[in-house]
């Protein structure tokens, strides 16, 4: 008896499937939200989205469990961890800090 081969389907996979079978497309997204097709088409790639978008898509009738997950990331620079500052010191100074 020959063995069936499971196929698994990725979140973004279901959320593309989702969107064909529901006759709407990215373009009609990103009109009703008032952004680019290439950032939904960035969207439905993503890991995470703004929860402010999260729930936008939701209220246009997307499963939420299709969508990336909600994160919320604070713009800007990021802090320095604490190691490079030791190696720029070394660099600088030639001596390791005790």
């Amino acid at each position: 008896m020959k063995e069936i081969t499971q196929i698994e389907f990725t979140r973004q996979d279901m959320l593309q499937a989702w969107i064909r079978k529901s006759d709407i497309t990215q373009t009609e997204i990103a009109r009703a939200l008032e952004v680019r097709e290439t950032t939904v088409s960035r969207w439905v790639r993503a890991e995470t989205i703004s929860t402010r978008r999260h729930e936008q898509l939701v209220k246009l009738g997307i499963p939420a469990e299709l969508l990336p997950k909600p994160l919320d990331i604070t713009p800007g620079p990021k802090k320095k961890k604490f190691l490079p500052a030791i190696i720029d010191d070394v660099t600088k100074t030639g001596a390791i800090p005790r």
